[in-house]
């Protein structure tokens, strides 16, 4: 049962992440960051409170006025003793921009006491502020306190560590405090943690801060300041490289926006993510090397990253054959085989999904349909591969409210657990251990989150009915393309999975008038179609 949040639940959740991470990286942590967390705990609860809530909002200055929360007494009291002990000030030297953010237009026009025209638009008051007054002025004339929180780079390393990366923050424990997703036991130590030294953690916020700083840079379109952001991102640490790659990748496609091509394939040749290798080849197309982009496809067919990463250099490298006259003799040839399909016709209902219309559809032919999408086959993926996905390799698991490890969506997920998942491939043919694989963990392991398993689209029934119809070798054929590229082949799978009233089974992708198929959705169907699995498009025709 889902159950309210508690008063200051934010609060315990922060400690939370003080404690683990004092816990499991002492070493790691140095004075200052050690300091700041016996400080936090020295205040008192409102001062804690209050801490926690601004720096969870989007800041960094604060008026004191609209602080108002119904768990925290005393909002000025908590002010004074945070600023008395280093963990808010009151901006003295904020910039005169930050300070009129802060302001209602009235307010605004209070401040120019009068000298600014009644219908004039909000940015010509700030704009005839910054010509009168400099922010001593204006913050002479504020008629209420500014609160910025301080102390925020060790807190950026606390995150860091216990996430592993900027973009998540204290929502995950949300979740957990609901009862809406429980989460998996495995072991954070020394020997599996992802930080093992400080300089890969420094080397980790340093490459942070050039992705803000890229950001910035690109939204002001300074093709110089992006270049030499690059040349910051000196040799890191081999942990890191994937960041760094990111961040060059980003750098390189803005450089290509910008008409900065030679620039930008310097750039892409230092990256080892996707799409480097394919932006590469377009742009040695354009700049007249048609014999370079071609032997890059070749180079991509024969070890692709992923699966749309071949499917471009087949269909690009046949492009450049044709168009240059380059020989291609590397390059497989085009799958161009048809798919099967067929068109069904229904009537329209309000409110009611096609793929819901579709599956009723099937009923009515006397066939089971079940609505699975994206929740099947990757569902049993999980559950038949749940042990091995949670294995505690190192550097895969930093806090413990992960749906999977962080290399997951990488190659190295195979890679690390190699032995293991052909072991386990080998164990899946007897359909009989598959099936008490997947129902034991079923039973044992709900509502416990895991990348690949959405517990809505499962249960008994249906689990039933695939191992009755669905040959194990059919499964494993479809895992097997799973693991190849997990973070783009979990998607794009059918709708439906319909049941006839003889043996077997069959994958219905369902297409609505107008509606087409999208790249990973015709990926699946082709795959489907060249290993025998049955699987068509149903088109949807409304009964006139």
């Amino acid at each position: 049962m889902v159950e309210a949040l508690r008063p200051g639940y934010y609060l315990d959740n922060f400690e939370f992440v003080l404690e683990f991470v004092g816990q499991k990286y002492p070493d790691l942590l140095n004075a200052e960051e050690r300091s700041f967390a016996a400080d936090f705990r020295s205040q008192s609860l409102d001062a804690k409170r209050l801490y926690v809530r601004l720096t969870g909002r989007k800041g960094p200055l604060f008026r004191e006025d609209k602080l108002k929360y119904s768990e925290i007494e005393a909002v000025g009291a908590a002010i004074d003793e945070l600023a008395a002990n280093g963990f808010v000030d009151h901006a003295d030297d904020a910039e005169v921009d930050g300070l009129l953010a802060l302001l209602t237009r009235p307010e605004l026009v209070a401040l120019l006491r009068g000298d600014s025209p009644r219908a004039a638009r909000r940015d010509e008051i700030e704009a005839l502020c910054k010509q009168m007054l400099d922010s001593a002025q204006m913050l002479a004339c504020m008629p209420f306190r500014i609160v910025r929180p301080l102390r925020l780079d060790p807190l950026l390393v606390y995150r860091l560590l216990f996430f592993g990366n900027m973009r998540q923050d204290l929502t995950e424990f949300v979740l957990h405090e609901l009862g809406i997703t429980p989460y998996e036991s495995y072991p954070i130590d020394q020997d599996t943690r992802f930080f093992g030294e400080r300089q890969v953690l420094e080397e980790t916020i340093a490459l942070y801060n050039l992705s803000e700083q890229t950001q910035q840079v690109i939204e002001e379109g300074q093709s110089e300041q992006l270049i030499a952001i690059e040349a910051l991102i000196a040799d890191v640490h081999e942990q890191l490289a994937g960041r760094a790659s990111k961040i060059r990748n980003r750098i390189a496609r803005e450089l290509e926006r910008l008409g900065e091509l030679d620039a930008a394939l310097l750039v892409y040749e230092k990256s080892d993510l996707e799409p480097a290798r394919e932006r590469r080849s377009r742009i040695l197309a354009k700049v007249g090397r048609a014999a370079d982009a071609m032997a890059l496809c070749q180079q991509i067919a024969r070890e692709p990253d992923s699966e749309a990463e071949y499917e471009f250099a087949i269909s690009f490298g046949h492009r450049l054959a044709k168009k240059f006259a380059i020989r291609h003799h590397r390059l497989p040839p085009r799958d161009i085989s048809e798919l099967d399909q067929r068109t069904i016709t229904i009537a329209r209902q309000a409110g009611v999904s096609v793929e819901e219309l579709a599956r009723r559809w099937f009923e009515h032919a006397g066939q089971a349909a079940f609505y699975v999408e994206n929740g099947l086959m990757p569902g049993l993926f999980g559950l038949a591969f749940w042990d091995i996905i949670f294995l505690p390799v190192r550097g895969t698991f930093f806090n413990p409210f992960q749906r999977g490890p962080s290399d997951l969506f990488t190659p190295d997920f195979r890679k690390q657990r190699q032995a293991l998942i052909d072991a386990r491939f080998e164990a899946l043919a007897d359909i009989d251990f598959f099936y008490t694989r997947v129902m034991q963990t079923f039973a044992a392991k709900s509502p416990i989150a895991n990348y690949f398993v959405n517990w809505g689209i499962l249960d008994e029934k249906l689990l039933r009915t695939v191992f009755e119809r669905i040959p194990a070798a059919d499964l494993l054929k479809i895992f097997q393309r799973l693991l190849r590229d997990p973070g783009h082949n979990c998607s794009g799978l059918p709708d439906l999975i319909v049941f006839p009233t003889e043996p077997g089974y069959r994958l219905v992708e369902v297409k609505g008038p107008g509606d087409a198929l999208q790249n990973n959705q015709k990926r699946w169907l082709a795959f489907f179609k060249q290993q025998h699995i049955p699987a068509e498009v149903a088109y949807v025709k409304w009964q006139s």
